[in-house]
């Protein structure tokens, strides 16, 4: 059941899956190999890192190196050839790009992006009339919603530099098949008690972990 819904949800944005293919001049992406195992991030003007004692440094153009998805070198981009790796990324390029460690979002509600635009869209007289048909519409959200929901959110989150997110939500399944589908480092939480899910409990919770 749960390897067809995610197959299913696959398939509704399989658009994700699909090789980069260079489209436009301006691009910062330079595919030499299609199945790519070697990836360059090439001529960074910024780089934010720690050292081995915890603190911070910057590096001005450098270059990381990345291997089956493993980061190998960081060095100065002087000392490196671009045509020895599958896909390079050209961060100097438009005026450069910051590169630093990813992000964590520690509180978020992923699935409801969907309800962003619906709260924008209703023309009801003020926003607590709005506010108050929220947990109406939460309701009728599909699974499918759901995860699409959570798909919306999380690559928007990735676009701000978060790479991991604590969702607190009341519902699991979706927000994993996102997370596998996006990449993305999700810690799934639930809350004790919800209007949404109005069988949560602290029975329910120490029954969860006790499963897991």
């Amino acid at each position: 059941m749960q390897t067809k819904f995610f197959k299913q949800i696959k398939q509704d944005v399989s658009f994700l899956a699909k090789p980069w293919r260079e489209k436009e001049k301006h691009s910062r992406y330079t595919v030499n190999k299609s199945d790519y195992r070697t990836v360059l991030v090439h001529s960074i003007p910024f780089l934010f890192t720690c050292d081995e004692h915890d603190k911070l440094r910057y590096l001005a153009d450098h270059t990381i190196v990345i291997k089956s998805d493993t980061i190998v070198d960081v060095i100065p981009s002087s000392k490196i050839k671009r045509r020895d790796f599958d896909l390079v990324y050209d961060a100097g390029k438009r005026g450069g790009t910051v590169v630093m460690p990813g992000l964590i979002n520690a509180h978020a509600h992923p699935p409801m992006y969907l309800l962003r635009s619906s709260m924008d869209l209703d023309e009801g007289e003020n926003i607590h009339e709005t506010l108050a048909k929220l947990p109406l519409w939460e309701k009728e959200m599909t699974q499918r919603d759901l995860a699409l929901g959570t798909i919306g959110d999380l690559t928007e989150q990735q676009k701000f530099g978060a790479t991991t997110t604590f969702s607190h939500y009341n519902f699991f399944h979706p927000v994993e098949c996102a997370s596998r589908l996006t990449k993305h480092n999700v810690i799934n939480g639930i809350s004790v008690a919800t209007h949404v899910s109005t069988e949560n409990s602290p029975e329910l919770i120490e029954k969860l972990l006790a499963e897991n």
